[in-house]
């Protein structure tokens, strides 16, 4: 990298530092809305209207009341991933069902670290400080 080249925001004039900040701002806004419509496209995939036979028979075989015409893309892709946990024996796919149903376990890490200050155990140190601030 040419450090050289590097120009400090502190040396740089009020003007300069609010143009380099209102470039920011617009590049990060750019972003966020290349991320929003993103999901606003993903989301209405997953909710298209299945229109293949073949697809729609996947679903009604675990459903068979639903109407052809409220069968979803996001119910074709449930219903393989339950048929490729339940015949293959896939975990990951059932791991994919679950987390969709909200039932995804939550990772708990337990803190098991002793802390010292000055060589102190904190719990010492902190009944020690105690003291001496009241006196004692």
């Amino acid at each position: 990298m040419n450090d050289h080249n590097l120009v400090s925001l502190a040396t740089r004039s009020k003007q300069e530092r609010t143009e380099i900040g209102r470039k920011g701002a617009e590049a990060t806004n750019r972003i966020k809305r290349q991320k929003k419509t993103f999901a606003e496209i993903s989301q209405q995939l997953l909710d298209m209207k299945v229109k293949n036979d073949k697809l729609r028979d996947i679903v009604k075989i675990f459903f068979p009341d639903i109407e052809d015409d409220e069968i979803t893309a996001k119910m074709v892709m449930i219903a393989r991933q339950y048929e490729k946990a339940v015949k293959k024996g896939d975990t990951r796919a059932f791991e994919v069902i679950r987390d969709t149903a909200g039932e995804k376990p939550t990772e708990k890490i337990e803190n098991t670290t002793e802390m010292t200050i000055k060589g102190q155990d904190v719990v010492e140190f902190t009944k020690e400080l105690r003291e001496s601030l009241r006196g004692e």
